[in-house]
């Protein structure tokens, strides 16, 4: 339960990760010899703000790592 003015609202922030994807590292604009890892990241306050967004996860030298590493992890839904 949050205070919001003068009502006790009862916020569900659920927050879910949908897909990994592996894209080459950028830095400051300027491609690199590494590869990252990123996920889709949704979120939603059960009062109308919600969205969605790429968020990086993880910087490995090679593709084959970033392959491996994402089969190991597990995506996320979470209330908090």
């Amino acid at each position: 339960m949050v205070l919001w003015g003068d009502k006790l609202i009862d916020m569900k922030n659920i927050i879910e990760d949908k897909e990994f994807k592996i894209t080459k590292a950028v830095y400051k604009g300027f491609p690199t010899d590494q590869w990252m890892v990123k996920v889709l990241r949704t979120w939603d306050d059960g009062e109308g703000y919600k969205g969605s967004d790429w968020r990086d996860v993880g910087v490995f030298d090679t593709k084959e790592e970033c392959e491996s590493w994402v089969q190991k992890q597990t995506l996320i839904k979470v209330e908090v």
